[in-house]
C-alpha cells in the first residue's frame, strides 16, 4: 500500500451497495429454498478493543473513523475493563524453570 485517500460517498454508492445486498440475499433465499448447500460469509460486529485500536491508529496518520462520541465510548470502555479487572481474583505468578 502507498496511498490512503477519502473519497466522498454518495447516493449512488448507496444504491449499488443496496442491490448487492438485495441480490445477495436473494441467491441465499433461491439456495436455501431449493436445499441446496453454499458457503456464505457473515459479518459479525467489530470487537470494540480493535475498533478503538484501529481508531488510535487512523488518528496517528490524520484521519478518524468519524464515529460520533468514539472518546466516551472509550472511556466507558476502559472503565468497564479496569471494573472487569478488579472483580477477577488475583493470580498467582510463578517463575518460568
Amino acid at each position: 500500500m502507498t496511498n490512503i485517500t477519502r473519497s466522498v460517498r454518495n447516493i449512488a454508492h448507496r444504491l449499488i451497495e443496496e442491490f448487492m445486498l438485495a441480490a445477495n440475499r436473494a441467491v441465499a433465499g433461491y439456495l436455501l429454498q431449493r436445499g441446496i448447500e453454499s458457503l456464505h460469509r457473515v459479518h459479525e460486529k467489530p470487537d470494540a478493543r480493535k475498533v478503538l485500536e484501529f481508531e488510535e491508529l487512523a488518528r496517528a496518520f490524520g484521519y478518524s473513523l468519524g464515529v460520533e462520541d468514539l472518546h466516551q465510548r472509550e472511556v466507558a470502555f476502559a472503565m468497564a475493563a479496569s471494573r472487569a479487572r478488579e472483580s477477577r481474583p488475583a493470580r498467582l505468578l510463578r517463575p518460568r524453570p
